[in-house]
């Protein structure tokens, strides 16, 4: 799964047997309450990774079956077929049916592709040059027909243009520098031979690379989560107390350095330490497959992949506020404005915003969340039963006699002898 960076922005995935589909993702009526989306067709096969270039939302680059690689303009329909050719002396080039490819953080017309080679193209795929050497085992015993010995990712530093990061199916894990000109095996202390499902150079610090690896395909369903802090050289398991199941994707917060987030086979799970504990983010979501992960970096709504569970979206610009000393203390956070919606008749329900509250608890307990109006009255009281860590109300402006008025409240949170206050602002439909 992959988003752009549109207004609003749009959530690109593919469907077994039914393509590749696009969808847009409104946050008009608040964070909390994305609609549901209409998908429509989109470029790219029932197998497909999605590109799309930052500076231009209307070029995407996808897949097709086993490393093909396209770049079509959405606006003119105009397509064109951008895979690397052969090169000599190579009998075909293999390609996993998810084969990667990577538009450079540097520079988004320089694509990064991925087959038994690592490609470069500094010009959208209109020229290519091959960077690496087969970086598989290429053992011609583990050939078949569908394509294995396969690089299935790649990343490259947003520090450093040229320092990428390269893993195979076959469990190889490769470093460079300097563009490809030279090429390091980076797989001390590793386990043999697990497919390396995600490798990501971190945003924070240019020596610091997470990879990701699972051996379901082996009937191996050990938690494979590594963390490096010098390129490569040497790793570090923050597994932790992960439950038992593959991991297919780690992603960092766009925001906070210490998050981490990991889909598995069982689902999605955070860490606000940097991967020394974990935590669940499962709430509604099914206990599925999540096949990726991808954080938008400007409106901070996490999209998730699942298998035949569907495309689901969360805001987690509440978890980004998480910090070691909030995440088992009471703390109420600041409250984003809320508008009125256009009017009371429900034909009116998709517009507005509602007040969306976030805080922290120490422990389960009772609570009572009391709204006041500037005045000081009372408008709204709630009682409810918080969790420990971060719980959320949704105030949806209403008091006993239906909407509340435009201007300044004061929200209240009570547990035990303590009150914990935050400013909340209702503002007018525009």
């Amino acid at each position: 799964v992959n988003v752009d960076m549109a207004k609003p922005f749009n959530v690109f995935g593919s469907i077994q047997d039914h393509g590749s589909r696009k969808g847009t993702v409104h946050l008009n009526r608040g964070r909390n309450s994305i609609p549901a989306v209409d998908f429509e067709n989109a470029p790219g096969g029932e197998g497909s990774n999605h590109e799309i270039d930052p500076s231009n939302p209307n070029i995407v680059y996808s897949a097709g079956f086993y490393g093909t690689i396209s770049q079509t303009n959405v606006k003119t329909g105009e397509r064109k077929n951008i895979m690397p050719k052969t090169p000599d002396g190579v009998d075909k080039l293999r390609g996993q049916w998810l084969a990667p490819f990577i538009l450079s953080p540097h520079n988004p017309k320089i694509v990064y592709h991925g087959t038994q080679f690592v490609h470069r193209s500094m010009n959208q795929g209109a020229s290519w040059e091959k960077i690496s050497p087969d970086l598989t085992y290429n053992h011609a015993s583990m050939k078949g027909d569908i394509p294995y010995q396969t690089i299935f990712s790649l990343s490259e530093s947003p520090f450093k243009f040229g320092l990428l990061y390269a893993g195979t199916d076959d469990g190889r894990i490769w470093r460079t520098k300097n563009g490809g000109a030279d090429w390091q095996e980076i797989i001390k202390g590793l386990p043999f031979r697990k497919w390396v499902s995600r490798i990501v150079a971190s945003k924070y610090n240019e020596g610091v690379v997470y990879m990701a690896q699972n051996g379901k395909r082996d009937d191996d369903f050990g938690v494979y989560l590594w963390k490096s802090e010098d390129y490569g050289d040497n790793w570090t398991s923050i597994a932790s107390n992960l439950p038992l199941g593959p991991i297919n994707v780690i992603r960092e917060d766009p925001v906070n350095k210490e998050i981490l987030y990991v889909g598995t086979d069982n689902g999605v799970f955070v860490s606000f330490n940097g991967g020394l504990y974990w935590e669940t983010l499962m709430g509604d979501l099914p206990n599925t497959y999540v096949q990726d992960l991808v954080i938008h970096p400007r409106d901070q709504i996490m999209v998730a992949a699942t298998h035949g569970r569907g495309i689901w979206a969360i805001d987690v610009s509440h978890l980004q506020k998480m910090n070691k000393e909030n995440l088992r203390a009471a703390a109420l956070f600041a409250i984003e404005d809320a508008q009125l919606p256009r009017g009371a008749g429900r034909w009116y329900m998709n517009t507005g915003k509602n007040a969306s509250i976030s805080f922290t608890m120490d422990k389960r307990m009772d609570i009572t969340i009391n709204i006041r109006n500037k005045s000081g009255q009372l408008v709204k009281e709630v009682k409810m039963k918080a969790d420990s860590g971060l719980n959320f109300y949704e105030w949806n402006l209403r008091d006993e006699n239906g909407l509340v008025k435009a201007g300044s409240y004061k929200l209240e949170l009570k547990y035990g002898t303590h009150i914990m206050s935050q400013s909340l602002n209702v503002l007018p439909y525009e």
